[in-house]
């Protein structure tokens, strides 16, 4: 229970698109700089590429290059967003299929920590063990000091006053946290 000696009840039954598209946000989170590098490639790529459009005639060293640019860049950029998208849709699908992902998770979420229920068993996990809260469009990401995120789908929780009371919850356990103003 939080200060107010509230908590919140949650049975979460994972839909394909709330575990994939956590899962790319986290993967974009945990490779950040890899990616941030990826822009700053691309943007010199598309940079070079337009120079060399607006020049009439180049050496040929020179041209030689930016044909390479043309023809390694798309491959590139294929590779990381298989990378970013297509592996989560492997990994998503994978993780659906398990038995224990079909039945559902109970939580309940409280001033102390978070109860977790499901057909393997029941484990109470302190808020210690999370480092920080995400509200996304449609879920709260927690991620924890072992780099696990957890999901919770906004369409399992049973209406506004759970949202308000979830995001009093991690603001009180996780003052670091990114969720929405109340």
């Amino acid at each position: 229970m939080n200060s107010d000696g509230k908590s919140v009840n949650v049975f979460v039954k994972y839909r394909f698109g709330d575990l994939y598209w956590a899962t790319v946000l986290t993967m974009a989170r945990q490779f950040r700089v890899f990616l941030m590098i990826f822009v700053v490639m691309a943007a010199i790529a598309g940079l070079t590429l337009l120079w060399a459009a607006s020049r009439p005639s180049l050496p040929t060293d020179t041209r030689q290059s930016v044909e390479s640019i043309r023809v390694l860049f798309p491959r590139l950029l294929a590779g990381v967003c298989l990378f970013l998208f297509g592996l989560p849709l492997l990994t998503t699908r994978k993780i659906l299929n398990r038995r224990d992902m079909r039945q559902g998770f109970s939580y309940v979420f409280s001033g102390v920590g978070l109860q977790v229920d499901s057909m393997v068993g029941h484990s109470e996990l302190k808020w210690l063990t999370f480092r920080k809260a995400v509200e996304t469009k449609g879920a709260f990401l927690l991620f924890s000091t072992a780099g696990a995120t957890y999901t919770f789908p906004k369409h399992c929780f049973g209406g506004d006053s759970d949202l308000v009371e979830i995001r009093h919850i991690l603001r009180t356990a996780l003052p670091n946290s990114n969720l929405r103003a109340p």
